[in-house]
């Protein structure tokens, strides 16, 4: 199933390379938007703890110019709780001092509802002792209850510099951390809107690439059946006006003429109205498969007597044209039985083989036909010393109102719907038709149409 989308996808591009651009911006836009994203987090977040670290370190130095004022006095509480009042990000402030030696809390004050977990307070009473040690300032972060906060434990000094206590300080980062996780919803948000835009953008512009290669499709086939209707125009009045001209002869002569001068006449007005009823035919065809009103009388039938009737009766028209027909009937040798309507069938061949002669100036046309047992296919080929044509060409060779054009087909007349009706025939009979061709070289084209089942087995 994947492995299906992704032909599909490369199939889509390969068709409408423009929206390989539009690919890109929808991979290197959100990649871009995302990375836009992630910096700013990062630089969001590298400010805010450099901010608290700042205020955490500059509060401290705020206590530690009263700290030796008030730290032999009754109120140094109430002025340690008028600080963290003042300042709600405070969650804790203790102040220890020394006594014979150790350092003994003497002020404790932690916010309502923001106790401190066990592990917070034995980092900082590890950062204490490495501050009281190193004689400055340590910080650090921790979390309590899914709320990051900022650390500080600094020593303080009396009017002669001598250390007389430590002071550790709590600040929360709770306010500055949802206001951070706001700013990262809010910026994913606008990440993900801008995406979705640019998908809705690239919607559109596949739809435009699509109206754009459907307008140039459009133009095309107007084009060809501009041409087509010229074409068609000088095929229908062309032999019209033979017939007319013969008849006209046949009438105002007919005494003069001899029998065999007048079965002359007869015959190329007989001819050119054959030719006349094959180009309606083909119209009425090409109408009937576009409208599938298309039917077929299938039978199982043997596809040998068709294929040598057809040889049979372009044998002469290829031996006035100096070719040489080449077709060994295996009727005996490869029995086979199809699944086809025989009339459809001589139709094919006729395009095939007419094509054939038309297109090769001197040289061989060859028709074989071989089973393929593996895939259980009946193979007829059609190969001619001719022209050929370039790989562009057999790309479009199979669309309707499509001619090869150069130099050496301008005067070779057709309406380009034979081989689109030569398809359209095969698939209708569970075919495929294929085509391989050089130019200057010649062309071989293939029909593989199923065997009836159990045939390949038989043979």
């Amino acid at each position: 199933m994947v492995i299906d989308y992704a032909k599909k996808g490369v199939e889509f591009i390969r068709k409408y390379p423009g929206i390989l651009s539009s690919l890109i911006l929808i991979v290197l836009i959100p990649l871009a938007l995302y990375a836009n994203v992630q910096f700013t987090i990062d630089q969001f977040d590298a400010n805010i703890n450099t901010i608290v670290r700042g205020k955490a370190f500059l509060t401290e130095k705020v206590l530690d110019t009263f700290m030796f004022e008030y730290v032999e006095r009754p109120d140094l509480k109430d002025k340690i709780r008028e600080v963290i009042e003042s300042n709600p990000e405070i969650t804790a402030i203790e102040v220890l001092t020394q006594k014979d030696k150790e350092l003994v809390s003497a002020v404790s004050i932690v916010r309502e509802h923001k106790n401190l977990s066990n592990q917070t307070v034995q980092a900082l009473e590890t950062a204490g002792l490495l501050a009281w040690q190193n004689n400055e300032a340590t910080g650090f972060l921790s979390t309590d209850n899914d709320v990051r906060q900022w650390n500080v434990v600094k020593p303080f000094y009396d009017n002669q510099n001598e250390k007389v206590g430590l002071v550790r300080l709590t600040i929360s980062l709770q306010e500055t951390d949802a206001a951070r996780n706001m700013a990262i919803r809010n910026s994913y948000t606008i990440m993900v809107f801008a995406v979705l835009l640019v998908i809705i953008l690239v919607i559109n512009h596949t739809r435009f690439v699509k109206f754009s290669v459907s307008l140039s499709k459009l133009r095309e086939v107007d084009k060809m059946k501009d041409e087509f209707i010229s074409m068609a125009a000088h095929e229908l009045k062309t032999p019209v006006v033979v017939m007319k001209g013969y008849a006209e002869i046949l009438q105002q002569s007919a005494v003069h003429l001899t029998e065999e001068q007048k079965m002359d006449r007869l015959k190329a007005i007989v001819s050119y109205a054959d030719n006349l009823m094959s180009l309606i035919s083909d119209i009425l065809d090409v109408s009937r498969i576009e409208q599938n009103r298309l039917v077929l009388d299938v039978r199982d039938e043997s596809p040998y007597e068709v294929i040598k009737e057809v040889v049979d009766t372009i044998q002469l028209s290829a031996e006035q044209k100096g070719l040489v027909v080449a077709y060994e009937d295996k009727t005996q040798l490869e029995p086979a039985i199809l699944s086809i309507d025989t009339k459809r069938l001589r139709q094919i061949m006729i395009n095939l083989v007419g094509n054939a002669i038309k297109y090769t100036e001197k040289g061989t046309i060859r028709i074989g036909t071989r089973i393929d047992k593996m895939h259980k296919r009946f193979i007829i080929s059609v190969e001619d010393s001719g022209l050929g044509m370039s790989a562009e060409a057999q790309r479009s060779l199979f669309q309707k109102f499509y001619r090869v054009k150069t130099e050496h087909t301008e005067s070779i007349a057709g309406t380009g719907l034979g081989l689109w009706i030569t398809k359209a025939l095969c698939e209708a009979m569970g075919g495929v038709i294929s085509v391989e061709s050089m130019e200057g070289v010649g062309s071989k084209f293939i029909i593989a149409l199923p065997l009836k089942k159990g045939e390949g087995e038989a043979i």
